[in-house]
C-alpha cells in the first residue's frame, strides 16, 4: 500500500532530486507546501518557471543574466581592466561579499562529454580528436578572438603576444584523476587572431 497519496509522493520524489535533500527533508518540504496557501504555491512555481524562461548567459562573461549583459558587465562603475576567473557563477557571490574586488568576471568553460571508458580517451591525440569532432577548437578560437577584441579596447598597451593566454577546456569526467587529464589547451598564434579579427571587422585584403 502506498505510503503517501500519489501527488504528495511525486512532490517528495521531485524534492529529493534537489542537492542535499534526503527523504526526511523532502517530506518536510512537501508537507510544508501542502499546508501553505495555494497562492504561495503559485508564487513558488512561477519563480521556478521564471528562472528557466527569463535567465540566460551573459554574452561577455558567461555569468547568469536576465539580459545580454549581466549586472556586473553592465555596471559602469566596475574596473574594466581587472578580470577574476571563477569556476561557477555562484562563486561570484563569495567574492562580492568581501567588497574587495571591483573588476569584472569570466566564468571558466567546461565540457561534460563522455569520450570513453579509458583514461587515455581524455588525453593526447584522443582528446584532440574529440575536440575537433565537436568543433570545440573552433569555438575556443572564436572565444579567443572575442577576448582579444575586449582586451584591446580595455587594456592600455595591449598586445596578444604579451597579454593573451591559452584556451582551456576542462572535460570534467576525467579532471583530477591524473595530472593534466581531461585538460585541453591551445595557444593560438597572434597572427591568426589578428587576421580573424580583421576579417570579422570587414578589413580588405585579409586571406583566410
Amino acid at each position: 500500500m502506498p505510503e503517501f497519496a500519489e501527488p504528495l509522493a511525486r512532490l517528495i520524489q521531485e524534492c529529493k532530486r534537489l542537492p542535499g535533500i534526503g527523504q526526511k527533508s523532502a517530506q518536510r518540504i512537501a508537507f510544508h507546501l501542502l499546508r501553505s496557501p495555494r497562492e504561495d504555491a503559485v508564487l513558488l512555481s512561477q519563480a521556478i518557471l521564471d528562472i528557466k524562461d527569463k535567465l540566460g548567459i551573459c554574452e561577455q562573461c558567461n555569468n547568469i543574466s536576465d539580459g545580454e549583459l549581466c549586472l556586473y558587465c553592465r555596471d559602469p562603475n566596475r574596473e574594466h581592466s581587472q578580470i577574476c576567473v571563477v569556476e561557477e557563477p555562484h562563486n561570484i557571490i563569495g567574492i562580492e561579499t568581501t567588497r574587495q574586488f571591483a573588476g569584472r568576471y569570466h566564468v571558466l568553460d567546461y565540457k561534460t562529454n563522455w569520450l570513453g571508458a579509458r583514461l587515455s580517451d581524455y588525453s593526447g591525440d584522443a582528446l584532440d580528436a574529440a575536440t575537433s569532432e565537436h568543433h570545440y577548437d573552433l569555438q575556443a578560437l572564436l572565444y579567443t578572438v572575442a577576448l582579444h577584441r575586449y582586451l584591446a579596447q580595455r587594456l592600455d598597451g595591449y598586445t596578444p603576444e604579451q597579454h593573451l593566454g591559452e584556451s582551456w577546456y576542462l572535460f570534467l569526467r576525467a579532471v583530477g584523476l591524473q595530472p593534466g587529464l581531461g585538460v585541453w589547451r591551445r595557444q593560438w598564434p597572434p597572427a591568426l587572431i589578428r587576421a580573424l579579427d580583421d576579417a570579422f571587422a570587414g578589413a580588405a585584403g585579409v586571406v583566410a
